[in-house]
């Protein structure tokens, strides 16, 4: 197991990249140096069982849904939807980067939320989330329409705006 950055480059322990593999087991097609499309951070040493595996401190997502922002840069949106998951009049949301600075927020309330308050709430706690580098649009919807798979996405990005590992 590897961590890398985007140019796949070797990280320092310690700090987030992508969780690539190599597997020789499969005789008929081995995996080498395989782009799991999960990002993470690898500890330093070996794990104390004896096993000699290498250790993980966090897993911190998939890649593929890492929003780029450029006064940021990779930020993961699993801190966001958390966030926002434990919100008491949060129904169900979707976040949308519709550009590398600009996020919009589909929530749809609990009946009896009082909206306005709500949606300042929302404004604020990702503004925070993201030290107010990003503009936040929060839009009250009905309900949130599934993907054409049937599940729902809480994380869209209609540009450039994610950044996958090679």
């Amino acid at each position: 197991m590897e961590i890398v950055d985007e140019s796949g480059r070797l990280v320092a322990d310690g700090t987030p990249g992508e969780v690539v593999v190599t597997a020789l087991t499969n005789r008929a097609m081995p995996l080498i140096r395989y782009a799991t499309e999960d990002r993470a951070v690898r500890l330093s040493g070996r794990c104390p069982c004896g096993r000699g595996l290498e250790r993980l401190a966090e897993v911190q997502g998939r890649v593929v849904d890492y929003l780029s922002i450029p006064s940021l840069g990779c930020v993961s949106p699993y801190e966001l939807t958390t966030a926002l998951s434990t919100q008491p009049d949060v129904m169900q949301f979707k976040l949308i980067l519709r550009s590398g600075n600009r996020l919009e927020v589909l929530l749809v309330l609990r009946r009896g939320a009082t909206s306005k308050q709500t949606q300042l709430s929302i404004q604020r706690l990702i503004k925070e989330k993201t030290r107010h580098a990003i503009e936040v649009q929060v839009q009250l919807v009905e309900s949130i329409p599934r993907d054409a798979s049937g599940k729902h996405r809480a994380v869209e990005i209609h540009t450039s705006a994610s950044r996958a590992v090679s």
